[in-house]
């Protein structure tokens, strides 16, 4: 993932699945997850994050997210898609 890919997904993650108090309510009904840490793993040989812990309210979870396809997997399970 590029660094402009992450910052998509920050923002993303802020917006739709933050830990803000006024959007908890909303967040919880829809069931997705509520982040309130995001962990990286950035690699300084090539500039890209391959992998991201989010950290929420009620678990964690790890992806890999060295290819477009492994990314889309981390917006589907925000969105509460493919949570497992």
């Amino acid at each position: 993932m590029t660094i402009k890919q992450y910052s998509e997904l920050l923002e993303h993650i802020f917006k739709n699945n933050g830990w803000n108090i006024d959007a908890i309510p909303d967040i919880l009904e829809s069931r997705k997850p509520i982040i309130k840490y995001v962990d990286s793993c950035f690699d300084t040989r090539d500039g890209h994050i391959w992998s991201i812990k989010l950290r929420g309210m009620l678990e964690e979870k790890s992806f890999r997210v060295e290819t477009d396809e492994e990314l889309a997997k981390v917006y589907e399970w925000l969105l509460n898609k493919e949570r497992k």
